[in-house]
Order: C-alpha cells, then structure tokens, then sequence
C-alpha cells in the first residue's frame, strides 16, 4: 500500500504513451494520509466514508518528482499514460495486463482484415458505382504489374544484346 512506503524504497513507473516503459525510482518521502479531494467522477459527499490519499515524493530517472492522489490502501495507480506501483508484484501484475491487452488485439487483426473484405464486398452490391472504381482501380493497378514487367524484360534484353556484341 502506497502509505507503508518509506524513503529509500523502490516505486515501479510504467510509462504507457507509447511502447511501455518500466522505470524504477527511489522514494523520497510520502505525505501523512489526507482525505480524497472530490472529483467529478468520484463525488465524495461529506460524511461518507472518505477515501485517505498521499502524495508521494520519488526520484525516476533522476529527476525528482510529485505523485499526487495515492489512495493509501492501493498497491497501484493509474494517471492515464502513466502507471505507479509500489511493489514488484503489482507491477508484473500490470505488465501482463498490458501484454494481454495487445495479444487480444493481434489475435483479432484477422476477424478484423475479413471484416474490412466483407464490408468492401456489401458495398460493392449495394453501390454499383463504388464497384466499378474498385473494378477499375484493379485493372490499372494490374495493367501497372504488367508494364513492370515489360521494362525488366526489355532491360534484360538490352542488357543480353550489350554483353553478346560482336
């Protein structure tokens, strides 16, 4: 839990904009609890069971800085492209999460490359016009292949006829 946290212990960032990143950082020091400021999303009413949230101090990547809003009794949170974990666990935790998450997307590009195939397909019955671009665009773009052809074959000609003159 993000209040157990001492100065010196090891905090675990995953940055997610882009390709994930794990940084490992040092902590500085950790707030005293504090209650939950209310948010659109949370609407904490007074009187209610207030969450207790900290603000931790950490050194990633040599540069010192805040993590505001730790809920004390969580091992994890997440800022949207940023993630911090207070142990290991909970970070190999959130790592297979991510990993899992991308398998389930390459596991549907091929439902999702038939999809596209049907679509193109329904629109070709429905819009008549749409199927004959779509008919035009694959006889030029053969017609393209075929005139590649003819100017490697005529290249290799004319390569043949410099190499046997006599």
């Amino acid at each position: 839990m993000f209040q157990n946290l001492r100065e010196n212990d090891a905090v675990y960032v995953i940055d997610k904009s882009g390709i994930p990143c794990l940084k490992i950082g040092q902590v500085k020091n950790v707030s005293r609890p504090m209650p939950a400021t209310p948010t659109q999303t949370t609407g904490l009413m007074i009187g209610m069971n207030q969450q207790l949230e900290v603000t931790l101090r950490a050194i990633v990547d040599e540069k010192e800085g805040d993590f505001p809003h730790l809920p004390t009794t969580a091992t994890v949170h997440d800022y949207g492209s940023m993630l911090i974990a207070e142990s290991r666990e909970a970070a190999l935790s959130e790592i297979d999460k991510i990993r899992i998450k991308s398998q389930g997307e390459l596991d549907r590009q091929d439902i999702n490359e038939q999809t596209v195939a049907a679509c193109e397909e329904m629109s070709k019955a429905l819009n008549p016009s749409y199927a004959k671009e779509q008919e035009r665009d694959a006889a030029i773009s053969k017609l393209g292949g075929r005139l590649d052809n003819l100017e490697n074959g005529m290249a290799e000609i004319l390569e043949y006829l410099k190499n046997n003159k006599k």
